[in-house]
């Protein structure tokens, strides 16, 4: 295994240099013409944000990386038990999780991850003295990976996942991937499944774990002592001035969704108007960089209030309407936002996405719905059908149904959202396993240049 990986390393660094004269003026075209990505620039090519002085830092520094917004959230519990005993450098793939990060972790380095290149890895991890790297679910960059090989640095999995469109992709490169994932150790992974498709893909048998879902043991939404009052009372507003006062309002959560899922979802219940109880319907979007898309789509008529922006429409909002629509445009506050809802549909799970995490409505006990595509969310998706509290569709045009029939059964919508309470209760209890898998990864002997033949 050695051999292949130096040699890869090797051919993967060559071509690295020799592709610098067309890097380099790609690089110079986004700094022109993507103002967004300025202020972080110089981030992706590993310079930037450092170990912030005057904070104790122990020995044996610890990379951890997350993708985006989501998997931010889910790995906080994990990463301020780490830091009471390492030195943390923490980096995100996008803007989203960058920002999660820095929030959460104010006084840790975080940053966005370099391009993965090798000539930007080694100088980052050197300058960090970085020794070890646990990375969040699937995030497998091949260069980061190579480098770490080369300067003798382990590289581990939490709440490790493998999709299936993840595994039929990497399987197409095979003979490069079977090698980086051998090395992985440990590998804590979320499902019996996930097991078996590390194993696949040349992972260790004896370096891998079953630890659970992390995302499960996120702060229980019950036991909160802030109110969002401010949010709670965005949500009151428009349903006093616009729909029915005799009836108390349903209210109906898109979450994370995506344009053209919403888009079908919407057009669904318009044909159904009116409901028997007015509808509140609240539009989360996963991207918020496709705001103007959503709002090209939505009906002026029943389109009422953003976040920000309190009244779009002064005509919807001067008669009472069947349904009303106000759409979520700050991060952050979906978590928050979803405690005050009767249903959760589930974002990208009508669209061929895979899905996005149900986790925030179960805990809430909240009754779920989620589409056909389920990939990214499985396990999750299992143990909620079996609770009872989660109902898959085929199609958003089964969406009005369910709806009608749950809005004249109160109480089976109820027993829906404890059985989801229920499941976020007994699931709980990753972060500990993790932790204990972890324990000779963080505290044994650095992986050395030696060992590695180097």
């Amino acid at each position: 295994m050695t051999g292949t990986l130096r040699f890869y390393f090797r051919i993967v660094r060559i071509l690295n240099r020799l592709l610098w004269p067309l890097i380099l003026p790609g690089l110079g075209f986004v700094w022109l013409f993507s103002p967004r990505s300025r202020p972080f620039f110089q981030e992706r090519l590993g310079f930037g944000s450092r170990k912030p002085s005057g904070r104790k830092i122990f020995s044996g520094t610890v990379l951890f990386h997350v993708a985006s917004l989501g998997e931010a959230v889910a790995a906080t519990p994990l990463i301020r038990a780490l830091s009471e005993n390492h030195s943390l450098v923490l980096t995100a793939t996008t803007l989203t999780g960058r920002d999660a990060l820095n929030k959460a972790f104010p006084d840790h380095s975080v940053s966005l991850v370099p391009i993965d290149l090798p000539d930007l890895w080694i100088p980052f991890l050197k300058s960090r003295e970085i020794r070890k790297i646990l990375l969040f679910e699937t995030e497998i960059w091949p260069s980061m990976v190579l480098s770490a090989f080369h300067l003798g640095v382990k590289v581990g999995i939490v709440n490790g996942r493998l999709s299936t469109r993840g595994v039929r992709r990497m399987n197409r490169f095979r003979r490069l991937f079977v090698p980086l994932f051998q090395l992985l150790d440990p590998v804590v992974v979320q499902s019996v499944l996930d097991q078996d498709r590390f194993r696949q893909m040349g992972a260790l048998s004896r370096n891998i774990y079953l630890g659970g879902n992390l995302k499960w043991d996120i702060p229980d939404p019950r036991e909160s002592v802030q109110e969002p009052e401010e949010l709670r009372l965005w949500v009151q507003k428009v349903e006093e001035d616009c729909l029915e006062k005799n009836k108390k309002p349903f209210r109906l959560l898109l979450s994370s969704v995506h344009p053209e899922e919403t888009k079908q979802i919407l057009r669904t219940l318009e044909k159904e108007i009116p409901f028997p109880r007015p509808l509140h319907i609240l539009i989360a979007p996963r991207h918020l960089n496709r705001l103007e898309t959503f709002r090209s789509f939505l009906p002026k008529e029943t389109w009422v209030q953003d976040r920000r922006e309190r009244f779009i429409s002064e005509e919807g909002a001067s008669k009472t309407l069947p349904m009303v629509l106000s759409l979520l445009d700050s991060y952050g506050e979906l978590r928050a936002l979803t405690r005050f809802c009767d249903l959760v549909v589930v974002g990208g799970t009508f669209d061929p996405v895979g899905g996005h995490s149900p986790i925030d409505a179960a805990a809430a006990g909240i009754p779920l719905i989620v589409g056909p595509h389920t990939d990214h969310i499985r396990e999750l998706v299992c143990d909620l059908k079996e609770g009872g509290g989660m109902l898959e569709l085929n199609s958003p045009d089964l969406l009005s149904n369910v709806l009608r029939a749950l809005m004249m059964d109160p109480e089976k919508t109820s027993k829906m959202g404890e059985d989801n309470r229920n499941v976020f209760s007994v699931r709980r209890g990753a972060l500990v396993r993790t932790l204990s898998f972890l324990g000779p990864f963080l505290e044994g002997k650095d992986f050395s240049r030696e060992e590695a033949g180097l």
